[in-house]
């Protein structure tokens, strides 16, 4: 199992808040050899600079043949 979180900053130039920042946070379950599944939560504070804060969420199955 692998448990993973990152921070991302960027500056923008389209006014707004001039700025976009990304908390996110995901783990990765591995439930068979050949099967694994990986829930993905994103906080995105002033998308684009100019939107209200965004919340993400993800869901990934990864199969193995």
């Amino acid at each position: 199992d692998v448990l993973g979180a990152g921070v991302t900053w960027a500056a923008l130039y389209q006014g707004g808040t001039n700025q976009e920042t990304v908390v996110e946070v995901f783990y990765k379950a591995q439930i068979t050899p050949c099967l694994s599944v990986q829930p993905d939560f994103q906080y995105i504070a002033s998308p684009s600079g100019v939107h209200r804060d965004a919340l993400a969420l993800g869901l990934r199955f990864e199969v193995k043949l």
